[in-house]
């Protein structure tokens, strides 16, 4: 089969190639019609108008996979949004091809999006990154790269989209992050800093990308308080939640629940063979537009410390529905780790929002869970509830800025507060990745050629040739 020329037209390159994934394939041609419009002239468009996204939720979303995860549900509005401002999203989510697909159309792209882990990959993949510098202490490995092979993204508009964050381990995210030497480090997954990371919460230090779910939830009726019934949902994905639980399974089927004159329910599925706790009945997985009418006919929503951080609260808080979190810090010294670590508290940026709308209680105190569950059933919120950061026009304000930041610059000021040399990150990092099985590193000899099997095109061509 015939290889592309890579100084072809580049709409005609990408329209028949990256268009051409199952994940967000329809998404992927619908936009590149978009980027042939915008390079002919007939549609205004930035000038450098693609975002290229190798972050499997944003394909999820394009997908529109269910059940929703959180991920899924922060990119339902940022993409919107993006694309409102003129810009091309492109999903690529296989790795080399990602890797190599700047090399196609590389000064149209603003910006490249990826899994935290995939960012790691390619800034220690000399076919990936366009500005390699090994790893601190680490073997170079661009010695036997050609040069015609060498990566072209760089380093200053590689971007780690995470639901996490980067911070320090020890706020309590270390399942989410690499183990460091220093607990205490501010790791970062781009090493030039932080503001690499694009995160839905404004974490400190990170670049915050506001989202909304105002225009979604509100599909829903409100339900006025004296009309709801007697019952607590407990927001758990699956069986696993009750059994990881501080507060026991056995507890739910205890006198002390059974004497309460009101209901608990779920909606948790049935994992591992693990059953739902006696006591208990599980609605079963819902859609979410009928999940959001549940919120609503409620008087409260419980957590019971997973997921750590879940859009639930919000579409909960959204119906007029107060909210109960559990804490697992009495005292908190640390306001920074008060306000985002997982330590403190499940979800410790709803927790902030305090009373009305959030209620606690200790992890493991169900005296407390039984009290804070009775305060938050008779808060009537009386109105929808959405916090400022998650409305519409704050959400749009937030996009435009983060797509308007020079990140250029900040990559020239960063290599400059570091010797003038591109910072790396350190051979641990590579060495716990390869310990893991989670770093990518296309190896000699395999580095994608755009010929119409290696983008499982035929079909496609096909059909356009028969136009």
């Amino acid at each position: 089969m015939q290889d592309f020329e890579l100084d072809s037209n580049p709409s005609m390159i990408c329209s028949n190639k990256i268009a051409g994934f199952l994940v967000g394939r329809a998404h992927n041609l619908e936009a590149m019609d978009r980027l042939a419009s915008c390079l002919n002239g007939t549609t205004w468009c930035p000038e450098r108008p693609v975002i290229l996204s190798s972050y499997i939720y944003i394909g999820f979303e394009l997908e529109k996979m269910s059940p929703p995860g959180g991920e899924m549900i922060w990119f339902k509005s940022v993409l919107e949004m993006v694309e409102n401002e003129g810009y091309i999203i492109l999903h690529i989510h296989d790795y080399p091809v990602f890797a190599d697909a700047s090399r196609l159309v590389p000064d149209l792209v603003h910006m490249y999006w990826a899994e935290e882990k995939r960012v790691v990959s390619c800034v220690l993949d000399p076919r990936c990154i366009a500005d390699y510098v090994p790893t601190i202490d680490g073997p170079d490995l661009s010695l036997d790269v050609p040069q015609e092979e060498r990566g072209t993204i760089p380093h200053a508009r590689l971007f780690a989209t995470t639901w996490w964050g980067s911070y320090p381990q020890w706020w309590g995210h270390g399942r989410a992050f690499m183990v460091n030497p220093d607990p205490n480090e501010w790791f970062s997954w781009n090493p030039l800093g932080t503001a690499w990371s694009l995160t839905p919460y404004d974490y400190p230090n990170n670049t915050f990308l506001p989202w909304s779910i105002e225009n979604v939830c509100k599909v829903s009726p409100y339900t006025p308080h004296e009309e709801r019934k007697d019952i607590v949902l407990i927001f758990a994905k699956h069986t696993r939640i009750f059994r990881d639980a501080r507060i026991k399974p056995d507890f739910w089927n205890s006198d002390v629940v059974k004497a309460l004159p009101f209901k608990f329910i779920t909606t948790a599925q049935v994992v591992d063979d693990i059953p739902v706790p006696e006591g208990l009945n599980s609605l079963g997985a819902m859609s979410p537009e009928d999940y959001d009418v549940l919120l609503g006919s409620v008087k409260a929503v419980v957590g019971i410390g997973s997921p750590n951080i879940s859009p639930t609260v919000y579409s909960a808080l959204c119906q007029g529905t107060p909210v109960v979190l559990p804490i697992y810090e009495e005292v908190e010294t640390n306001e920074l780790v008060k306000l985002y670590g997982l330590r403190y508290s499940q979800h410790p940026m709803a927790v902030a929002l305090g009373r009305p709308y959030v209620h606690t209680y200790m992890g493991n105190n169900q005296t407390q869970l039984i009290e804070a569950v009775k305060q938050a059933m008779e808060v009537d919120l009386n109105t929808r509830f959405i916090p400022p950061k998650m409305r519409e026009p704050f959400v749009r304000k937030g996009v435009q800025h983060v797509l308007a930041i020079d990140f250029e610059t900040r990559a020239s000021d960063a290599i400059v507060a570091n010797g003038r040399n591109v910072p790396a990150h350190r051979n641990h990092t590579r060495v716990h990745l390869l310990q893991r099985n989670d770093l990518e590193i296309i190896a000699n000899g395999t580095r994608p050629r755009w010929t119409e099997d290696s983008m499982g095109l035929g079909k496609l061509m096909k059909d356009e040739a028969g136009h």
